[in-house]
């Protein structure tokens, strides 16, 4: 008996649940246009883009079939869970800025090729980029240091 991949049968289900909403809005809700959009613009829109990943990720689960199955990263099936949690429960008492560049510096070394100089460059970097995002352009008011600080 032939077993398939995890990546191919989640790629069927991605493809058959974006396929069955996308049909279900085209045909049973006004689309509208790009400018007008109508309430089926954006179900069809969502369903036709989650098809796409699921035949996306099907096919990758066929190359990995035929290539063999690959190890599991570990580290990283653990680490960017665990701080992105880490990073909702210290946002408030840290602040966005602290919060941020620590939870991109822990979730850098998922990758065993990670070195501590590069991992700190990407978290200012990606601490840098967010916060001109979010507060400067956004114009989002969130707290850049928490409690803790003050």
């Amino acid at each position: 008996m032939h077993r398939i991949s995890k990546d191919i049968g989640a790629g069927i289900m991605f493809f058959a649940l974006g396929a069955f909403f996308a049909l279900y809005a085209w045909f049973t809700l006004r689309m509208g246009t790009a400018f007008r959009m109508g309430p089926g613009f954006f179900p069809v829109s969502v369903g036709v883009i989650l098809a796409l990943f699921g035949a996306a990720i099907f096919l990758r689960g066929l190359a990995q079939q035929a290539q063999g199955a690959m190890p599991v990263p570990w580290r990283a099936v653990v680490l960017i869970p665990a701080t992105l949690a880490a990073f909702g429960l210290a946002v408030r008492p840290l602040g966005m800025v602290p919060a941020l560049f620590l939870t991109c510096f822990a979730v850098a070394f998922a990758s065993k090729r990670m070195t501590v100089r590069l991992a700190a460059a990407t978290s200012a970097g990606m601490t840098a980029a967010c916060v001109v995002l979010f507060v400067f352009l956004l114009d989002m008011s969130l707290p850049l240091l928490g409690d803790w600080f003050r």
